[in-house]
């Protein structure tokens, strides 16, 4: 049976163009993202991706695999959303951008005291992505 993070685990590999850029997204190893690709691509009997050293390209079953896969993991993620409104909870992906520190402290899933309506218990989200510029950079601009 295909399981849902394999699917996602694919779309994230084809939209990052990389196992490594798609495990750093999904805060997983690359091992862990080369393992799930590769039980994906043998349950569904052919190869989704050409992988060598210096590129990954979607072959032609993984280009007709991938609209649909994106289908599933948003309609996974909605279902999720709305079970979570009936709880009176609020889930899925939470993106912060800012300045150091306050994102640094984000970046590393660590607790952010100054900012008790995020860290609310009525919050859970599914994968989180912080950036952070330096003062040098944010001066130039």
């Amino acid at each position: 049976m295909m399981k849902l993070d394999g699917i996602a685990t694919f779309v994230a590999v084809a939209d990052a163009g990389s196992i490594s850029a798609a495990g750093r997204l999904l805060g997983l190893s690359k091992s862990v993202v080369s393992e799930r690709l590769s039980e994906l691509e043998r349950l569904l009997g052919g190869r989704l991706v050409n992988r060598t050293t210096r590129r990954l390209t979607l072959t032609e079953d993984g280009q007709a695999f991938l609209e649909r896969a994106r289908r599933i993991v948003r309609d996974s993620e909605e279902a999720a959303a709305e079970m979570a409104a009936r709880r009176g909870q609020l889930v899925g992906r939470l993106r912060i951008s800012g300045r150091s520190p306050s994102a640094r402290c984000i970046s590393g899933r660590r607790s952010i005291p100054s900012w008790p309506s995020i860290r609310a218990s009525s919050w859970r989200w599914s994968s989180t992505t912080a950036s952070w510029t330096s003062p040098a950079r944010a001066s130039t601009r």
